[in-house]
């Protein structure tokens, strides 16, 4: 560590529901962030491994899950290392893998295997602070770290939450993710008591959707009021302060997705007249996202 380095910002995107947009914000944002001179890391969590797949390419991802389990060296390999420390061994400096089309952007890689590491993870002592432990040692080698979550509050997720000083809810704005925002914040709040931790929210990201349809128009109002309602009353003061927000930024356009995916690529690198505008919204949110988080230190 060299002296006067900062330790990296550390945000989570978490949502209980599935297809709400979280792995699209971290890929494309981490991007961003990398492009402009951060040194980035991506740690994927979540056993679907689409942040994973979506930067090391499918034909890597095949070779990489043909090793032997014990030896991947995955965000899995990590917490089997602690379950079972006689069979499974983990290196944090081999595990972390650079991207090979921006320098500055590296992956900490899940996989498929990782689906059934909570049954295992019940009997592990201090289990939630797991990740935190190998984090110490790299976190003052980047600018940001951003952890793209499972769709649950369960163990892995705890350790995303445990090592991260903020947390962004990507959502679609319906009525339905106004109702799973309140029980979320809830449920975070709860495990950062128990685990005497700080944690913030840094702001809400909309995804999908349209401004002009009145379903869409009226989620965002009811998100809006649900958010307003957490901070003027103080409800989960720990968590959500008068600086957390939603970000003005609307990712509604989300064509050249699916074309990021296939060429194993960030929205930034993407080059046509096609991609301008989910290019533009991308790099808007997250100048948001700096500013914010420059305005809090």
């Amino acid at each position: 560590m060299a002296d006067g380095q900062q330790k990296a910002k550390v945000i989570s995107f978490i949502n209980f529901k599935g297809g709400v947009g979280k792995t699209s914000n971290t890929v494309n944002i981490a991007g961003e962030l990398a492009i402009r001179g951060n040194r980035v890391l991506v740690i994927d969590t979540d056993p679907q491994s689409n942040s994973t797949v979506w930067l090391m390419g499918e034909n890597n991802f095949e070779k990489l899950i043909s090793i032997a389990p014990t030896a991947r060296n995955t965000v899995n390999t990590l917490f089997q290392s602690r379950i079972f420390p006689n069979v499974y061994k983990f290196d944090i400096g081999n595990a972390i893998r650079g991207y090979q089309w921006i320098d500055r952007l590296f992956l900490f890689p899940a996989e498929y295997d990782m689906i059934d590491i909570e049954n295992h993870l019940s009997v592990v002592p201090f289990a939630e602070s797991i990740l935190r432990k190998v984090l110490i040692d790299i976190a003052y080698s980047y600018e940001y770290i951003l952890i793209d979550c499972p769709p649950n509050l369960y163990k892995v997720t705890r350790n995303a939450l445990y090592v991260s000083d903020y947390f962004i809810i990507p959502c679609i704005p319906d009525y339905l993710s106004k109702l799973g925002l309140h029980i979320l914040v809830k449920k975070i709040q709860e495990f950062t008591e128990v685990a005497d931790r700080e944690l913030k929210l840094l702001g809400i990201i909309l995804n999908k959707g349209s401004k002009n349809v009145g379903v869409f128009k009226d989620g965002k109002a009811a998100i809006e009021d649900e958010l307003k309602k957490m901070i003027d009353k103080k409800t989960y003061e720990k968590l959500v302060d008068d600086q957390a927000t939603i970000f003005k930024t609307w990712i509604t356009d989300f064509a050249g997705v699916s074309d990021a995916v296939s060429e194993v690529k960030p929205l930034c690198l993407l080059k046509g007249r096609g991609f301008n505008q989910p290019k533009k919204l991308y790099h808007d949110l997250t100048q948001e996202i700096v500013a914010l988080i420059k305005s809090r230190r």
